[in-house]
């Protein structure tokens, strides 16, 4: 009973406790100037790479705006939190909140960023080479610039749609893509993004084998770029100038735009650029005139290869420690949200709870001994019957094994009975089939012997002598004989003619006569004397009956016709 009350005691603590943190976590609505800032502050910290902070904010802003009925932050929420995710590589999560923001603003007319939406869930799908998805997404986007008249963001859906259209080789498609964003491009009078419009349509010509043509475009991008104020991507369009050059045979100006590339790209410390530029060089002086600096060109395009798989190497493993950390901190804070409103809903039950409780620790504290008593008698009764039962399993097992040994040997006589039977029956159609023989060759020997009698129509015997050749012809008719054969043969095998000719229909009676031949087992001299043919013409029945049964040439036909 002692131990009771300090579970009672124990209980009222943790109400008294959660009722503290309850009230202690009730705060005043916040302004959506707040959440703005809040906001700002996320975005500002997942720039910084400061993952942690970020998210402990947005899932404060979603939390806030959920209770708050505030849909816009709660739409920004979900959107920055799949940025987030995404930009640690978590597609699946990022997608799953790009879809939930896509939900909620589909659901409350929100067009102001769907756009953003239906552009970062293409994205997602390009990289994961749904390129049919993202297309559909990239097209639903354009949609919502074109109908709100944004043409920052119409030309960034056009890009990546011209993107899209590139890598599943629809070349035509992107060109006018990219021939579009280039048009919106000019029609807003914007230099922004206008030399990578050109680089992107030269690389486009450039995969077509169209290369004068995209050494125009890259000529452009780089003027262009060379004007502004950026310059970031000087070091990228000299290099697709250069290798176009290479491959125009034009070495002396793919030399200069290689050097030039080499430059910019060693200052922008873009490590694969330096190793293609390396290789297009070694290339190019491997084209114009072989020579050691073409080998050594090679040999810097591989160290720098090596160089950028360990910077792969060094990133993945960040990532990967980045990921672990960030879903541990996850699951901390999943851990602390669910203990938090696990302790709301106990604190509504504690009470019934408790008092229920006690009564039921009491109650199994009175009966705990009388029960295992019982369940002792109980589970010794068992054993006893369960003991019986076996024995009763086992003789019935064993009368049931004698039944099945007696079934079958009952079933074994049956089934030699009826061999017998059949084969009796068999033997009786073959004595039928033998006597037809032995009858057709003795009428045959007889209508020989009489031809050879040489009667003319005056001699008195003639009438009699022919009247004797047209009984034996009659005897000797075949039709008639098989139909005496078929009428015995049927009493014995009454569905195989059936049977056959429902699965062959394209047999012939000749080819039915001769099936039945062979079922009852005569040989082709057997078949010859009861058909009146040679045996050769038996073979020959024979092999075109083996065509038109279609079977392999390794199964005797005889074998297939007892199967019917």
């Amino acid at each position: 009973m002692q131990s009771i009350k300090h579970i009672v005691y124990f209980i009222l603590l943790l109400f008294i406790t959660a009722a503290c943190s309850t009230s202690e976590n009730s705060e005043e609505l916040i302004s959506e100037d707040e959440l703005l800032e809040i906001l700002i502050e996320s975005i500002s910290f997942r720039s910084e790479y400061k993952f942690e902070e970020s998210f402990n904010k947005l899932s404060f802003l979603l939390e806030t705006a959920k209770e708050t009925n505030n849909v816009k932050f709660e739409i920004l929420a979900n959107l920055n939190l799949g940025l987030l995710y995404y930009s640690f590589g978590e597609k699946e999560q990022a997608l799953a909140y790009y879809l939930e923001s896509l939900d909620l603003s589909n659901k409350y007319k929100n067009e102001d960023i769907l756009n953003a939406i239906y552009n970062n869930i293409g994205i997602l799908y390009s990289e994961n080479q749904q390129f049919k998805e993202a297309d559909e997404f990239f097209k639903q986007a354009l949609g919502i610039s074109q109908k709100l008249a944004l043409p920052q963001k119409e030309l960034i859906n056009l890009i990546n749609l011209a993107t899209i259209k590139s890598e599943i080789d629809q070349l035509d498609s992107a060109i006018y893509y990219n021939n579009l964003a280039i048009a919106v491009n000019k029609l807003n009078n914007t230099q922004y993004y206008q030399s990578s419009l050109q680089n992107n349509l030269g690389e486009i010509l450039y995969t077509e084998g169209k290369l004068i043509e995209a050494n125009s475009h890259f000529k452009q991008a780089l003027e262009i770029e060379k004007s502004s104020t950026d310059k970031s991507y000087l070091g990228l369009f000299e290099l697709n100038l250069g290798k176009t050059f290479v491959l125009l045979i034009d070495y002396d100006s793919a030399n200069t735009h290689l050097a030039e590339a080499l430059f910019y790209l060693k200052k922008a410390k873009n490590s694969e650029g330096i190793s293609d530029c390396y290789y297009w060089l070694s290339r190019n002086e491997h084209l114009n005139e072989p020579s050691p600096l073409a080998q050594s060109y090679f040999d810097e395009c591989l160290a720098w290869k090596d160089s950028v798989l360990f910077q792969k190497k060094d990133k993945w493993i960040s990532d990967v420690q980045l990921k672990y950390e960030f879903g541990k901190i996850e699951k901390e804070i999943e851990f602390l949200e669910e203990r938090e409103a696990l302790q709301k809903k106990v604190i509504y039950a504690i009470v019934v709870v408790s008092v229920l409780f006690i009564f039921f620790l009491v109650s199994v504290w009175k009966s705990r001994t009388r029960n295992l008593r019982q369940r002792n008698i109980i589970l010794n009764k068992e054993k006893e019957l369960a003991k019986v039962e076996m024995e009763k399993n086992k003789v019935q097992k064993g009368k049931l094994e004698e039944e099945m040994e007696n079934q079958k040997q009952i079933s074994q006589i049956r089934q030699e009975k009826i061999e017998l039977e059949l084969e009796h029956k068999n033997k009786e159609v073959v004595s039928k089939a033998i006597h037809l023989m032995n009858k057709n060759e003795i009428l045959n020997s007889l209508f020989k012997l009489i031809n050879q009698i040489d009667i003319s129509e005056e001699n008195s015997n003639y009438k009699i002598i022919d009247e004797m050749r047209s009984s034996i012809k009659n005897n000797i008719n075949q039709d008639k004989a098989w139909e005496d054969f078929k009428l015995h043969f049927e009493k014995v095998h009454e569905s195989f003619i059936s049977q056959l000719k429902q699965k062959h229909s394209d047999l012939s009676p000749t080819d039915h006569r001769l099936c039945a031949y062979l079922l009852i087992g005569l040989n082709p001299k057997e078949i010859a004397f009861v058909s009146n043919i040679s045996p050769e013409s038996v073979r020959k029945r024979k092999q075109r009956l083996r065509q038109k049964l279609s079977i392999d040439t390794n199964i005797e036909i005889e074998e297939y016709l007892k199967t019917l």
